[in-house]
């Protein structure tokens, strides 16, 4: 299974190759940071169980981007950017996984806050790990006329 923070810390890597010169924060960043700078989250899009040992994934990955001087036309080429950046297939912990929405707008007082979102989906194996013993010797016996002989002998050594 995938966790949120393997999830986070591979697209937040992928950013980071991409926009170099650009500083990526967390949520919990409220001051002192340096523009120009990504904020990224995850928001939870929820779990379905497909079946009993399969379950289907989706977050939302947002990105927030603070300019120095606010500029349409870089908002615009790094919206082009990421939309390249994160096309069909993200990779995470040597999986391929699935981008099904990208979307983007603009936050703030004035609007002027370029917002991306990014939906991505997976599907995870929910197989839960059985903690009992294995079997280690299998030893199935017949008894006819009075005499006791083995059938089956299977050894797990």
């Amino acid at each position: 299974m995938i966790t949120m923070t393997q999830l986070k810390r591979a697209l937040n890597n992928c950013l980071r190759e991409k926009f170099s010169k650009i500083k990526i924060y967390g949520n919990e960043v409220i001051d002192g940071y340096k523009t120009p700078a990504f904020f990224t989250e995850i928001l939870p899009g929820g779990f379905e169980h497909e079946t009993k040992n399969y379950g289907s994934n989706e977050i939302i990955f947002k990105i927030t981007y603070f300019q120095t001087k606010v500029d349409e036309a870089d908002q615009l080429r790094v919206v082009d950017e990421l939309q390249e950046l994160f096309w069909l297939k993200f990779e995470c912990e040597g999986r391929k996984l699935n981008i099904t929405k990208f979307e983007y707008d603009y936050a703030g007082k004035e609007h002027n806050i370029l917002q991306v979102s990014i939906s991505i989906n997976w599907y995870d194996n929910t197989t839960r790990k059985e903690d009992a013993d294995i079997i280690e010797n299998i030893i199935i016996r017949n008894y006819e006329n009075n005499n006791l002989e083995d059938i089956i002998h299977f050894s797990n050594n």
